[in-house]
């Protein structure tokens, strides 16, 4: 059976421990800015689940929610979530472009806010005393489609990374393409080219609320033919099918 990591961008904390727990998860992918993260750790620890954080840090000082700019948000992973217990973080590494400027990091002058974003985590994590993840997430072609991007400041403390390997979402068929194959199939060929090992790199299948179960088992036969043995999953949402739970639970 797969090592399984259930994400969450906002919602109710009982429902993602069930969730988790019902699909035998290893671990949850909780977004930073929900409230109640710090003090869940404990909680999910005692399921014996992990607890990461994730976020796409803003490249500019703003009026977001707390927290957001990335210097604030690697203090607060670092100074608040990590001594709470938190086992990992993955870094969202994206762009908006020029519609909104502060959420753009493919620019090479970003470098120096990426080394520290990256340093300021991975040092926390370190001394934590535990074993403690720091991981990168983007689009499924990113790594070749946004060029600019200091993505070696990022990949020099990463455990692993995770493309996002959708082939629906809110808009109906994804630019990868509309099968679980042809998503992984370019998901690799541009990750491959930052050189990173294969064994690294770890799909996030999404988006959950738009794909068949039978799409879910489909990318399971994909994970064993391609001796795939983790994946993720983003993201719980509420009013998922009990049939799209059961075939997360299967893989």
């Amino acid at each position: 059976m797969a090592t399984k990591v259930l994400w969450l961008v906002t919602g109710d904390q009982n429902a993602l421990l069930a969730h988790a727990r019902q699909i035998a998860a290893k671990a949850v992918a909780v977004r930073t800015d929900n409230p109640w993260l710090k003090d869940s750790i404990a909680e999910f620890h005692r399921y014996g689940i992990d607890v990461y954080g994730w976020r796409w840090p803003g490249v500019r000082p703003s009026n977001d929610p707390p927290n957001y700019y990335a210097p604030e948000q690697a203090a607060f992973v670092a100074g608040v979530l990590i001594p709470a217990g938190l086992d990992g973080y993955i870094a969202d590494i994206e762009s908006d472009g020029s519609s909104a400027p502060g959420r753009d990091w493919n620019n090479r002058a970003l470098a120096q806010m990426a080394t520290d974003f990256t340093n300021t985590i991975a040092a926390a994590g370190k001394a934590s005393g535990k074993p403690f993840l720091f991981g990168l997430t983007s689009g499924f072609d990113f790594p070749t489609a946004l060029p600019h991007v200091p993505w070696d400041a990022f990949l020099a403390s990463c455990t692993a990374v995770y493309p996002q390997v959708y082939w629906r979402g809110d808009g109906g068929v994804s630019q990868a393409g509309g099968t679980p194959q042809s998503a992984w199939q370019r998901s690799l060929a541009s990750w491959k080219t930052l050189g990173i090992d294969a064994g690294k790199i770890v799909p996030i299948i999404g988006q959950i609320a738009h794909v068949t179960p039978q799409s879910i088992a489909d990318f399971g036969s994909l994970m064993q033919q391609n001796q795939i043995g983790e994946v993720h999953f983003y993201s719980d949402v509420p009013g998922l099918p009990a049939a799209t739970y059961q075939a997360m639970q299967a893989l």
